[in-house]
């Protein structure tokens, strides 16, 4: 029982890292210190396919958001929330803890502290599901899903990886 606290409690602190970490690095923008984020330039079409690939492997993890398996925890979605003017990007990519169905609607709450929108972290937002980007989970102190974020930590040459960078690269399977 002591080891499986002790996995929660290590899972918990790389979620923690990996919605600091948000997806990636950031590119010059001012950010608050200990946050840092992944700016899309241009159409990055491996991001676009894990889109893709997310929303067609939705019901999967709707059931396992539904009914977990011991040993299962952590769920998020990431969706792209529409960014204010004037600031140069479209979206922003947010992620969301805490997803509930009420009444036909999907809910989250916010992880990210975002930057392009006015929303605030850990503000309840209603979601369309069938947009959201990615999805993921931890089973058993791995990570399921989160294909974006793996996808964007190995973009970093391995020389300059974090150490938590490099931690949280190697909850994936």
């Amino acid at each position: 029982m002591r080891e499986a606290q002790q996995l929660a409690g290590t899972c918990g602190i790389c979620l923690l890292l990996l919605c600091l970490f948000s997806c990636g690095r950031n590119s010059g923008t001012r950010v608050p210190k200990g946050e840092l984020t992944a700016h899309q330039e241009s159409a990055d079409q491996a991001l676009e396919e894990i889109a893709r690939e997310a929303r067609e492997t939705l019901p999967d993890f709707l059931r396992r958001l539904r009914s977990p398996r011991p040993g299962d925890g952590n769920f998020r979605v990431k969706y792209p929330f529409p960014a204010g003017e004037g600031n140069g990007f479209a979206r922003e990519q947010l992620w969301l803890r805490d997803i509930s169905f009420e009444e036909g609607s999907c809910y989250g709450v916010l992880s990210n502290s975002p930057y392009y929108t006015n929303l605030k972290k850990k503000e309840r937002v209603s979601i369309d599901i069938d947009r959201i980007s990615d999805w993921m989970y931890t089973r058993n102190g791995f990570i399921e899903g989160g294909r974006s974020i793996r996808y964007l930590l190995e973009q970093i040459p391995l020389p300059d990886r974090t150490e938590g960078e490099q931690a949280l690269l190697d909850m994936f399977r």
